[in-house]
């Protein structure tokens, strides 16, 4: 999707590399946004607890945030 290795995003999310802006435009893209979409304060939720549940799923693996994605589907399909 963004043709990034997997320890050049773990390095990025933990602060130990500075991004550069060909990472963030191949992040963008894979988003499908802009980059100036990507820092608009209109695209961070209002809600507190979306707020929250954004900082926490940042915090998770990759893996592990596609399995709370999954999970979030699961449970959406069942109501």
């Amino acid at each position: 999707m963004t043709n990034i290795s997997q320890p050049v995003i773990s390095r990025l999310e933990n602060n130990l590399q500075p991004i550069d802006l060909d990472y963030l435009q191949r992040i963008c893209n894979a988003l499908e946004i802009t980059v100036a979409e990507f820092f608009s304060p209109e695209m961070l939720p209002s809600d507190p607890i979306l707020v929250q549940l954004v900082s926490l799923a940042g915090k998770l693996s990759h893996t592990e945030r596609e399995a709370l994605a999954n999970y979030l589907n699961i449970r959406l399909k069942k109501q």
